[in-house]
């Protein structure tokens, strides 16, 4: 049930950033038609999760493992296949081209949301 929350929080956020974002201007209108035309639709089949984390969830205990349960029950939850988490560990939040070889790595494998636990 807290998953259930935290996801439609995150759903909503979403939709309210998109909502700002589409607010525009008659001399943006052409611009406006043209993203319009590249906006897709996710369903559960074609959704694929990225997920970076700083640790190893397999140690267990902490942050990392804690968020990770997260992302468990999150898949539980609406029914994703494993193949459709990818999992990025041991991404030191103090690298910055650790972070954007991990974001790229997401992004090239496919991945349409991106969370990163840091």
């Amino acid at each position: 049930m807290k998953v259930r929350r935290i996801l439609a929080l995150v759903l909503s956020a979403a939709l309210a950033v998109t909502a700002l974002t589409a607010c525009t201007s008659a001399k943006d209108e052409a611009s406006q038609k043209s993203a319009d035309k590249q906006t897709t639709t996710l369903s559960y089949d074609t959704v694929k999760i990225g997920v970076i984390h700083i640790g190893n969830p397999a140690d267990g205990s902490g942050y990392t493992y804690a968020h990770d349960q997260g992302i468990v029950g999150m898949q539980k939850e609406l029914g994703l296949k494993d193949d459709q988490i990818v999992r990025k560990n041991n991404v030191s939040d103090s690298d910055p081209a650790a972070t954007e070889t991990a974001i790229r790595e997401c992004i090239e494998e496919g991945c349409n949301i991106i969370f990163g636990t840091s």
